[in-house]
């Protein structure tokens, strides 16, 4: 699977052809499986391929996603804020 939006209709074309799920579940599927075609036909097995099952894994990893980006950020600005405080001669 590649990259790119032309690329990424091609896999879920591809996908939709190899398991007979729904252009939505196949998008879903991708990006749950970070592309791995394999992974992406195995999480639409475990899912019946429904809908509702595979969308709630994708929302749960976008929030996942969501989560760290939000940790990594507090983590940087703590390192300002320290980096500041050393520089004034201010402890926190």
């Amino acid at each position: 699977m590649g990259t790119g939006a032309m690329t990424k209709l091609e896999d879920i074309k591809e996908l939709r052809q190899a398991t007979g799920a729904g252009f939505t579940d196949c998008r879903a599927a991708i990006e749950i499986a970070d592309g791995d075609f394999d992974r992406a036909v195995e999480a639409l097995r475990s899912t019946g391929h429904g809908g509702g099952s595979l969308r709630e894994q994708l929302a749960l990893k976008r929030s996942s996603d969501l989560l760290r980006r939000v940790e990594a950020l507090e983590k940087g600005q703590r390192s300002i804020w320290r980096i500041l405080g050393d520089k004034l001669g201010v402890t926190w």
